[in-house]
C-alpha cells in the first residue's frame, strides 16, 4: 500500500475502531495551518516536539485523537502518520492498533497521576531525568525545571506508564515543583538518583582511535574502579538498561569520579553521541578536533538522536564538566 492510500485508510479504520468510544479523530496534513486558536496551538506543539520549532505551518502529517474526560478536560493523543505507516509495513494493522491502544492507556494513567502532582510524597518515586538538546527544546522548556550544561539539559520528568518496550512521561511544570517544599536542585538530585535505580548504567570497555572504530571487548557491570584501570587508548561507551535516556548516566551519583579514577586520575573528553549513550576518551590520548568531526558526522547521519554539537572535558581536580573551546 502506498503512503497516500494508507493515510486515508488509517483514518477510516481508527474512526471505526475508536469512534464508538467517543474518540474524535482528525487528520492534519503537511502544510496545514488554522485560524482556530486550539488547532494552531496543536500545530505549534507538534512542530516543537518533532521539528524543534513552533511555526504556524505543520511540517508533517499527523492524526489527532481527542475525547472528553470524565470529571472535565480533554484527552489528546497525537500520532505521526509516517511512523504508523512504517509500523504497518513492518507488522500490519495490529501493530498500528497496538500503538494507539498503548498511547490511550498512557494518557489515561497520566490523567490519574497528575491528580497527585502537587504532593511530593506521593510522586517522589516517579520523577526522573531526561537529556535534551537545549537549543532544540528551549521554547518547550520555558516554565519547567532543568539543569543546563553547555548545549544540553537534564530536565525533570514524571513517569506515568512503562512496559518493556515503551515509556510515557511528561515534563513537570515549575509551578508544581514550587509546591513541593523543596528546591529545584533538590528535585533534580532526587530525580537523578531515581534514574540511576530505574535505568542502571551499562558500561563497555573498548579500544579505538575514533568513536566509529570502537569495538566492544569487555562488558563491565558493576564497574569496579579498583580493578578496571584502563589501558592506553582504551575508551568507555556508556548507556543504560534498554538505552533509555542513556546520556543521563554521566550525571548519576559518583560515576564522574569513578571514570576519572579509571583513567588513572587523568582528565577525559565526554562525547554525547546520542540521547541514549556517550563515549569517554582520555585527554592525553585523543585530539578533540577529531572527536568533534566524528560527532558532527554522527549527528548528520542520525539527526533524530542528536543531543549535542559540543565536545566536553571533565576536570577531575575541580569535579567539573566544561565545553571544549574549538579554535
Amino acid at each position: 500500500m502506498i503512503y497516500v492510500d494508507f493515510m486515508n485508510e488509517v483514518l477510516d479504520k481508527l474512526n471505526k475502531r475508536y469512534g464508538c468510544n467517543n474518540w474524535s479523530i482528525k487528520l492534519y496534513r503537511e502544510g496545514d495551518t488554522s485560524m482556530d486558536v486550539l488547532e494552531l496551538e496543536f500545530i505549534h506543539q507538534t512542530n516543537m516536539k518533532y521539528y524543534g520549532h513552533s511555526k504556524d505551518i505543520l511540517d508533517g502529517d499527523f492524526i489527532k485523537m481527542t475525547k472528553d474526560s470524565v470529571g472535565g478536560g480533554i484527552l489528546i493523543c497525537r500520532f505521526e502518520v509516517k511512523y504508523l505507516y512504517d509500523e504497518f509495513n513492518n507488522k500490519g494493522w495490529n501493530q498500528v492498533f497496538n500503538i494507539v491502544d498503548y498511547n490511550i492507556k498512557g494518557i489515561d494513567k497520566a490523567r490519574i497521576g497528575t491528580r497527585n502532582i502537587d504532593n511530593y510524597d506521593e510522586i517522589s518515586n516517579l520523577i526522573f531525568v531526561r537529556p535534551l538538546n537545549y537549543e532544540e527544546n528551549k521554547e518547550s522548556l520555558q516554565g519547567h525545571v532543568y539543569r543546563r550544561i553547555g548545549d544540553i539539559v537534564i530536565a525533570l520528568y514524571m513517569r506515568v506508564f512503562e512496559d518493556k518496550d515503551n515509556l510515557t512521561s511528561f515534563k513537570i511544570p515549575k509551578a508544581d515543583v514550587d509546591k513541593w517544599g523543596i528546591s529545584e536542585d533538590q528535585a533534580l538530585d532526587r530525580a537523578i538518583q531515581n534514574s540511576s535505580v530505574l535505568y542502571p548504567a551499562e558500561i563497555y570497555i573498548s579500544s579505538g582511535k575514533l568513536v566509529e572504530d570502537v569495538v566492544v571487548n569487555i562488558f563491565v557491570r558493576p564497574f569496579d574502579v579498583e580493578k578496571d584501570i584502563l589501558e592506553e587508548m582504551d575508551t568507555l561507551m556508556c548507556t543504560s538498561i534498554k538505552g533509555i535516556n542513556g546520556a543521563a548516566v554521566f550525571f548519576y551519583p559518583g560515576l564522574k569520579e569513578k571514570f576519572y579514577r579509571a583513567f588513572g586520575n587523568e582528565d577525559y573528553f565526554v562525547v554525547f553521541t546520542a540521547t541514549s549513550e556517550f563515549h569517554l576518551h582520555r585527554c592525553s590520548d585523543y585530539d578533540p578536533g577529531k572527536l568533534l568531526q566524528t560527532l558532527r558526522n554522527s549527528n548528520k547521519q542520525f539527526p533524530e538522536e542528536k543531543l549535542s554539537d559540543i565536545i566536553y572535558r571533565y576536570y577531575g581536580d575541580k569535579n567539573e564538566l566544561l565545553p571544549v573551546e574549538q579554535g
